[in-house]
């Protein structure tokens, strides 16, 4: 578990991986029809496909949003802005219900978003 490969060419850089997972979302009927997306990591997924489907997403996150990031966030500001405005869209949509799974993360999220998530405890009731 690490960064995206930055030796993997363009695929994980914001664009090209945007452009596959709408294509994804064309090729799997199943995505098309869903009534309700879950996703927990990495955000930049879920803020690319909720942008995409525009469908009610349910986010439950327990890594923090840089985990994963293209590999073109920290040399792109023009990506680095379309990061943001992506998760921002993605917590502040009337279609989404997102919570995190421990305070810390909470809490960082707030500081790099403004937007207040609840935390619901991971259970292992097993």
């Amino acid at each position: 578990i690490g960064p995206f490969d930055a030796n993997s060419g363009d695929a994980f850089k914001l664009v090209p991986m945007a452009e596959r997972l709408a294509a994804i979302v064309e090729e799997e009927e199943h995505l098309r029809e869903a009534d309700l997306l879950v996703c927990t990591s990495p955000m930049v997924v879920c803020a690319v496909l909720q942008s995409i489907t525009r469908k009610p997403f349910l986010a439950y996150l327990g890594l923090p949003m840089l985990w994963k990031q293209p590999t073109d966030f920290e040399s792109s500001a023009p990506v680095r802005d379309a990061f943001w405005q992506l998760v921002e869209g993605l917590l502040t949509s009337s279609k989404t219900v997102a919570a995190v799974n421990n305070a810390l993360l909470g809490e960082q999220i707030f500081s790099q978003t403004a937007v207040r998530l609840p935390v619901v405890w991971a259970q292992a009731l097993f």
